[in-house]
């Protein structure tokens, strides 16, 4: 089952401005690890490189990870953002306590 498609028009709604201004390939290695966590098929980074559907390298998707920090950080305060701007937009939106 490949849920890019999805994941991608998802993204690209809600975060589309976000994602213009990084290189292309953050988008995809994000839509890969989003994929593979959502489906239970993967239990390791080496199980998703070895699935023929999936063409990056085990190299890439650890890199990715581990020593993209700033695109992290980056993502990270981009979900804060839109979060609270949701909680703005919506006063009466439960807040869990």
């Amino acid at each position: 089952m490949n849920i890019l498609t999805s994941v991608r028009s998802f993204l690209e709604k809600d975060f589309g401005d976000f994602f213009c201004d990084l290189e292309d390939f953050y988008l995809d290695d994000l839509l890969v690890l989003v994929q593979c966590i959502i489906s239970k098929r993967y239990s390791s980074i080496s199980f998703m490189s070895k699935d023929a559907l999936i063409d990056l390298s085990h190299t890439t998707l650890t890199r990715f990870i581990n020593e993209r920090a700033q695109f992290w950080s980056k993502l990270d305060k981009e979900i804060i953002v839109r979060t609270l701007e949701q909680f703005k937009s919506d006063p009466d939106m439960p807040m869990s306590s």
